[in-house]
């Protein structure tokens, strides 16, 4: 019997669309735990942040806090002026405390030589005056983080800095990890420009006429 194109042009779609269904699809670990829906039993607790044993000049700080979620590098003002400042940079920070507050600061030092071991990494630090300096004062964030190239194993307790070719350094500091804190606050840090944008973004969409 004679087909005509059409009808075999369909069955032809039909017939390889069928072999194309057969076969075994292997899915990534991603889509399988969500089909078997497995759950990891060992859960863990928030560890704080990690800490880091630097010096600055003649000045040694056993716990510097590492903080990933500080945009910048925070010193006391009164550990600035032990090094011998007294001039410091114009900013545009604010840091905004878990309270709501904001506290400007003093200033910024730029690349100041922070010494671990016998490497020395430059560093941006954003001065601050406190009431009390705290006992571990230095606070450091992210830009000198990735300046060390800073591998961070929140499990492990581990912080391993690659600082170049051949020279890489490893702190093992479960018993040492703290939460950033100023002056007995959690903080997180913004740059006041982002700050603006994101209100003015946040006023854009309320309505208007509750602003009357």
């Amino acid at each position: 019997m004679l087909i005509p194109p059409y009808q075999k042009f369909l069955k032809d779609a039909v017939q390889q669309r069928t072999r194309e269904a057969q076969g075994m699809v292997v899915l990534t670990r991603e889509c399988s735990a969500i089909i078997q829906r497995k759950v990891i039993s060992d859960k863990k607790e928030d560890p704080g942040s990690f800490t880091l044993p630097c010096m600055l000049g003649p000045l040694s700080f056993k716990n510097s806090l590492c903080d990933l979620g500080s945009s910048v590098s925070l010193m006391p003002l009164s550990v600035a002026k032990r090094l011998g400042y007294h001039k410091y940079q114009a900013c545009g920070i604010s840091l905004v405390l878990a309270d709501r507050s904001i506290r400007l600061p003093t200033g910024m030092l730029e690349d100041l030589p922070l010494r671990i071991g016998n490497v020395e990494i430059p560093t941006d630090f954003i001065v601050l005056e406190m009431d009390e300096e705290p006992t571990d004062p230095l606070i450091l964030g992210r830009p000198f983080l990735a300046t060390a190239r800073a591998m961070i194993d929140v499990c492990e307790g581990t912080i391993e800095l690659n600082l170049g070719k051949d020279l890489k350094m490893k702190f093992d500091i479960k018993d040492t990890m703290r939460k950033p804190t100023i002056e007995g606050q959690l903080f997180y840090v913004e740059e006041m420009d982002q700050l603006a944008d994101e209100l003015l973004e946040e006023l854009s969409t309320e309505d208007p006429y509750k602003l009357l």
